[in-house]
């Protein structure tokens, strides 16, 4: 009903501009709602296109920050426009790395583009091995999985299991560290983590520290998470993942049964 009204009114502007503005000519009402139709269509579909790509944007990187880093070269003013925070799992300050004895893997890929989105001033939220290291999975709630017939169950219990035995062999531990996890949390309880304010520096050496972040005076300002409640994070996995899972899939009808 709002939509036709604004139909109407359209063509009624247009008549009327067409009555008193030289140059635009009408052959009568019905070319004045076509019109009128036509720029109704044009509005209701191209305004909410606009009034999205002028949204504040909150971006979680789970790996190196590559892109992000060659769109800040390109674009900077559009970048610093369109992301109102950054959530990036990257990085360590006092837990020990995993690519080197120094550096975490996704910092140590590029610490270059590291760097640059550092120094980039963006309002960004480091999510480290410093908390992610935290967010284990035992083999208890691993197990739940491998009792459902589900098909998502059996593959997510398959891709647990695979790392529950790098890191019983990696670092001895009786468990799955699931560090994607904590990002995606944080959006959806914001209480699950505790940021202080750190000066940052990325190390760009060639030796084991390349990809050490480090705190320094003269570091750029950066949100770091210190501190994980997993009480907070593990009734997510529970209700979002593992109850998804563990949904049957609905049976395809065959071709034969729906035969008739």
């Amino acid at each position: 009903m709002g939509f036709l009204l604004r139909v109407l009114i359209n063509a009624a502007a247009i008549w009327v501009a067409a009555s008193l503005i030289p140059g635009i000519g009408l052959g009568g009402l019905g070319p004045a709602l076509l019109a009128a139709l036509v720029l109704g269509v044009i509005n209701a579909i191209v305004r909410p296109i606009l009034i999205f790509l002028t949204l504040p944007i909150t971006l979680v990187t789970l790996g190196p920050v590559t892109g992000l880093a060659l769109a800040l070269r390109r674009e900077p003013d559009l970048v610093r426009a369109k992301v109102a925070r950054h959530i990036a799992m990257v990085g360590n300050i006092a837990a020990r790395g995993n690519t080197t004895r120094y550096s975490e893997f996704n910092a140590w890929c590029d610490p270059e583009a590291l760097d640059t989105v550092l120094k980039a001033g963006l309002p960004t939220e480091l999510i480290g091995l410093d908390v992610t290291r935290e967010a284990v999975l035992g083999p208890q709630e691993v197990s739940r999985l491998v009792h459902s017939e589900a098909t998502n169950a059996r593959w997510i219990h398959d891709a647990l299991r695979f790392y529950m035995e790098f890191h019983k062999q990696a670092d001895g531990l009786d468990g799955c560290i699931v560090n994607d996890v904590l990002p995606i949390a944080l959006l959806l309880r914001p209480d699950a983590l505790t940021f202080e304010e750190q000066r940052i520096v990325v190390d760009l050496s060639d030796g084991e520290h390349r990809g050490h972040t480090r705190v320094k005076p003269d570091g750029a300002r950066v949100q770091v998470a210190m501190q994980v409640e997993m009480s907070r994070v593990r009734p997510l996995l529970t209700e979002r993942v593992f109850r998804w899972a563990t949904r049957a899939t609905p049976t395809q009808t065959s071709q034969e049964g729906a035969t008739v």
